[in-house]
């Protein structure tokens, strides 16, 4: 596991530090049985008016939103790209991605930092609400949701209590082709 930059700018880079050292750990100790039974802590963020929760071992660290700067000729929910540390990332609007209407950030936007196969990429999500846990809350994988757009990308859900959370599942999205070539052309749609 490569060590995590933590962070000033969120206090849920601490506990997503904390809490990979101790998955780590118990691993290591072998009870990683024990752990995966009693369910494994996801972060939790909003999407537009929905719950999402995301897989804490792609996430690299939950930043405050940069100022990025525009790229020409791509799609309208790539907003651009971002020097983060000596890094440039791409700085995608999920929701945009997902529901296609764009709207700037608000000040509980938050830059979700996820990494796959060798990139870093720079997430929008309008708000990370914080970590959660949902050991008694039941796992659905039969989905039939109501929204297409969400099908592709949702890999389960939980209710509990009124609150319905869908499960994002990050490899699918930033593996496909969709999310992967952002440029303008007569191929793709427009979005």
């Amino acid at each position: 596991m490569r060590p995590m930059r933590v962070t000033a700018d969120h206090p849920f880079d601490l506990l997503l530090h904390v809490e990979r050292h101790c998955l780590e750990a118990a691993r290591k100790a072998g009870s990683g049985s024990q752990i995966a039974s009693r369910g494994s802590g996801l972060l939790a963020i909003r999407l537009r008016e929905r719950l999402f929760t995301m897989p804490l071992a792609v996430i690299e660290s939950i930043e405050s939103v940069p100022k990025y700067t525009k790229v020409p000729g791509v799609r309208r929910w790539l907003l651009g790209i971002a020097n983060l540390r000596g890094v440039v990332i791409t700085i995608s609007d999920v929701s945009a991605f997902l529901f296609g209407d764009i709207r700037p950030p608000q000040p509980a936007s938050r830059l979700i930092v996820a990494a796959h196969e060798d990139w870093q990429y720079g997430l929008l999500v309008d708000e990370v609400i914080g970590l959660r846990r949902f050991e008694t809350a039941p796992v659905e994988t039969d989905l039939d949701l109501d929204d297409e757009r969400l099908r592709r990308y949702v890999d389960q859900r939980r209710r509990v209590g009124r609150h319905m959370w869908l499960g994002l599942d990050l490899h699918t999205l930033l593996r496909d082709q969709k999310f992967q070539n952002a440029a303008l052309s007569s191929s793709l749609s427009s979005d």
